[in-house]
């Protein structure tokens, strides 16, 4: 009985360990976030010039420069070198190219994204989700432009050999 008694105390100090180290990860994390939410939102206010409520890719750039929200991000483990991957992540040049204007996302997109795509941030289902409709959307697109490219160089040729998807593993 003291031998059962003593096992299941163990046990008890364990998951109340458990519990309080997560809970104190999670607040850090949270204490975190906010001071990013903070800087940024301090920084996305003056840089956003025009006043639309949402920022460049021009204007996103500016934000590295200031000492307020690296320091801030470092703490969320990003660092310059990554910073430069948000550029391209946030604001594809293909995309732009494609609408003809420039990307911009409000603040909540710009933090969001932040967040969800920092160093050590865990996958969840729907981001995985998310992921795999991007990647058929543009595989479709893709074959899509083939499939008119060739239909183009049909015309041109007189006669093409047809694009086989089996062959290409489309």
């Amino acid at each position: 009985v003291l031998l059962n008694s003593f096992t299941m105390m163990n046990m008890m100090v364990g998951i109340l360990v458990e519990v309080v180290g997560n809970t104190a990860e999670a607040d850090r994390m949270a204490t975190m976030e906010a001071a990013v939410r903070d800087a940024i939102m301090t920084i996305f206010v003056q840089m956003d010039v025009d006043g639309s409520g949402r920022i460049s890719r021009d204007e996103f750039l500016e934000m590295k420069a200031d000492p307020k929200v690296m320091k801030a991000l470092q703490e969320l483990d990003i660092h310059e070198k990554q910073f430069d991957h948000y550029v391209d992540l946030l604001f594809p040049p293909e995309t732009e190219r494609e609408r003809g204007e420039p990307t911009t996302l409000s603040f909540e997109e710009l933090l969001d994204c932040i967040l969800r795509l920092r160093p050590g941030a865990e996958i969840s289902s729907l981001d995985f989700a998310s992921f795999r409709q991007a990647t058929t959307t543009a595989q479709s697109s893709i074959k899509e432009r083939l499939e008119r490219i060739e239909k183009l160089l049909a015309r041109v040729t007189g006669s093409w050999p047809s694009l086989d998807s089996e062959k290409f593993g489309c």
